[in-house]
């Protein structure tokens, strides 16, 4: 057994959706036709010019953010090899007896081990860049020979340039979230409006058969999807997280696949690979995040009983 619900919206992009639908349909109206309480007629544009103002800022403020990750990620990169190329380098001179081994602890490394510090995070690429370039010069300083292939000054000038996109990338985050909870604050008037509006709908046309009456409050924006019973298996969803690009082997293990409709959500395994079942039938979007890489959504039809194959390839961020 089946049965058919209205949804409500619950993303960013549904609600959106909703509300801009039912006010082109209101707008296309004249005005002894619209059906709608000049209250909720009052409360539907104003929340449209507020939530469209608050939605096309945060897309402006997530397109600068990740406009500005790749320009972080070759800064990054290049700061990293520079760092690295100078301890290497440093290192090789020691033994063969150019540089002086107890000048290690200038930059802050072990005196007796030629080892590579560990780089594992951007704060560290930072730290490290720095030390070699503030020890570098006081060793210099103590009668030290210049070091070349990179000089202190070419580290400098990559760690400067990292350290600038580092900067600005963390400003960028704290404006688009900002800009999201902008958008958030506005949640609860955008669903209270339509709730208001679908009911109104709902009610104009309820004297008709029930097939006529969602067609009509489809015009409007109403969402209706059908339900499968709760001991029934409506739908099931399998598929891959591969590897982000070629000549990458490991493929995405514990990726979150999530059904936003209905919150149905499985992990990938080791392997990238999952099942996910679910009871929602009709479109929905699956939503696909896992740390390190940036969100995958699609939005997909599904039907009862269906099996729907979905590979999502995510971008590293």
């Amino acid at each position: 057994m089946t049965s058919i619900t209205r949804k409500l919206p619950r993303t960013i992009e549904s609600r959106y959706k909703a509300i801009r639908f039912a006010k082109n349909k209101k707008d296309s109206l004249p005005p002894a036709g619209n059906i709608l309480s000049v209250a909720t007629t009052t409360r539907l544009d104003n929340i449209v010019v507020s939530y469209e103002a608050a939605y096309n800022d945060l897309g402006l403020k997530q397109s600068t953010y990740s406009g500005n990750t790749p320009l972080k990620n070759v800064a990054k990169g290049r700061s990293k090899m520079f760092t690295s190329h100078f301890i290497q380098v440093f290192n090789l001179g020691v033994a063969r007896g150019i540089y002086n081994a107890a000048h290690r602890a200038l930059y802050k490394l072990e005196v007796g081990s030629d080892a590579l510090p560990e780089m594992l995070t951007e704060e560290d690429i930072i730290s490290w860049g720095n030390k070699i370039v503030t020890g570098d010069a006081q060793r210099i300083t103590v009668g030290g020979a210049p070091m070349t292939n990179p000089t202190a000054p070419e580290v400098q000038t990559e760690v400067s340039a990292f350290v600038g996109l580092f900067t600005s990338q963390s400003n960028l985050k704290d404006t688009l979230d900002t800009a999201e909870e902008t958008l958030e604050a506005l949640f609860d008037e955008t669903d209270k409006v339509i709730r208001k509006v679908w009911d109104e709908v709902e009610t104009f046309y309820n004297e008709e058969e029930a097939d006529s009456m969602r067609n009509n409050a489809r015009e409007w924006g109403v969402i209706y999807i059908t339900v499968g019973a709760e001991s029934t298996i409506s739908g099931k969803i399998t598929g891959t997280v591969p590897p982000p690009g070629p000549g990458l082997p490991v493929a995405v293990a514990n990726a979150t696949i999530l059904v936003l409709e209905s919150d149905d959500l499985t992990l990938s395994d080791a392997n990238g690979d999952y099942t996910l079942k679910t009871k929602f039938v009709g479109t929905t979007k699956i939503k696909v995040t896992a740390d390190g890489y940036a969100d995958y959504e699609v939005e997909i039809e599904i039907a009862e009983a269906q099996t729907i194959t979905l590979n999502a390839v995510l971008t590293p961020l």
